[in-house]
């Protein structure tokens, strides 16, 4: 996005890099309901990626996804053996889902996040012990075949 400066065009990123808008940015949560609306209505992006880092919510999604294709639910266990990135990637997502559900918004979820993980099942309540050891063994059995598991597995 280009924004005009005088009769000069100034990449927005500039502009942020300098300081004009970063704190902007960074803080969101502290900013009043008019700057937020004024931001919004220049087509200001909240959340651009960092190409140096990745788009990493969007590759643990991606993921999930395939998971609940092979395993048929998003419940992944928080200590996923074949995958623990994953595992505790889905964990964050639930503790951020509470914090932004308490108005909480340093965790980084959005709307947009939720809306995803809602449509491919996501269960946000998990606190059950036995529920999650349980899909632990159905996974554990999906991927070796048998409940066979190693004491130190």
């Amino acid at each position: 996005k280009k924004a005009k400066n005088n009769s000069n065009n100034v990449c927005i990123e500039n502009i942020l890099h300098r300081g004009s808008l970063s704190d902007d940015r960074a803080r969101t949560e502290h900013q009043t309901e008019e700057k937020i609306q004024l931001l919004d209505e220049i087509g200001f992006e909240w959340k651009i990626v960092d190409e140096r880092e990745g788009d990493q919510w969007g590759q643990r999604y991606k993921e999930l996804v395939r998971y609940v294709q092979k395993f048929g639910h998003a419940r992944v266990p928080s200590h996923f053996s074949i995958n623990q990135r994953l595992g505790r990637w889905v964990s964050a997502q639930r503790v951020s889902y509470k914090k932004f559900q308490n108005g909480d918004l340093s965790f980084k979820m959005t709307e947009k996040r939720i809306q995803l993980l809602n449509d491919i099942g996501c269960d946000w309540n998990c606190n059950y012990v036995w529920g999650e050891r349980y899909e632990e063994l159905v996974s554990y059995v999906k991927e070796v075949g048998n409940a066979r598991v190693p004491s130190k597995f």
